[in-house]
């Protein structure tokens, strides 16, 4: 890794820049440019990264210097109220027994989601629209049990989130997206929980809604 002098290396990062460095850097591993040791180190630093000079340092040589300062841009979204920055989340299940949130509805990179003992609490994704490459998701859930559904072709990673000691929190939802869809990072603590893909009837249920309500859409206008 090389040392780099510049002025912005103090300045604080975002998920998304953080997980596009990571990315980087296992490419270039694939491709043969760095070892897998090299790798390892190099991935160990960026997820832990906080500010611009760590990213520089892991990626200042996999990238030309001429584009070195636009790859370390923030590319998050320009967005306003709940959930546009690290210190105003959108808060979900706060004050609340049971949520149940579904539907089409835009999910910002920042939410905070609270769970407590006995509440039920549903967070699906089908239709949701992400607001950003990287969302970033605290769960406070002492005692509670929530349960997520994505569907495929979305990441989420749960490492950061810590569980219970006589809980479990089960996932088969893989921890890197695919090409093009957005990847949740999950932190906090839960004692219970899930998070799971939708499955082929809850695909089919929602084809069909959608369906009909094209159906009733054209009738209106015609």
């Amino acid at each position: 890794m090389q040392n780099y002098d510049n002025t912005d290396d103090q300045l604080r990062i975002t998920s998304a820049q953080r997980e596009r460095a990571v990315e980087l850097v296992r490419q270039a591993a694939a491709d043969g440019r760095l070892d897998f040791d090299e790798m390892n180190g190099r991935v160990a630093v960026g997820l832990e990264a906080k500010t611009q000079g760590e990213l520089r340092r892991i990626v200042g040589d996999l990238v030309p210097s001429a584009e070195l300062a636009a790859f370390l841009l923030d590319v998050t979204p320009a967005l306003e109220g709940p959930g546009s920055t690290w210190d105003n989340p959108l808060m979900l299940g706060k004050d609340k027994k049971s949520l149940n949130l579904h539907g089409r509805w835009q999910v910002p990179p920042f939410m905070e989601l609270y769970c407590s003992i006995w509440h039920s609490v549903k967070i699906n994704f089908m239709e949701a629209v992400a607001l950003a490459p990287v969302i970033d998701l605290v769960v406070v859930a002492h005692g509670g049990s929530p349960t997520f559904i994505v569907p495929q072709g979305w990441g989420v990673d749960t490492e950061r989130l810590s569980v219970g000691n006589q809980g479990m929190f089960n996932s088969n939802v893989a921890t890197r997206p695919e090409k093009g869809f957005p990847r949740i990072v999950m932190r906090g603590h839960v004692a219970n929980g899930k998070v799971r893909y939708a499955t082929a009837r809850e695909i089919r249920k929602l084809e069909q809604r959608l369906a009909l309500q094209q159906a009733g859409h054209q009738q209106l206008a015609h």
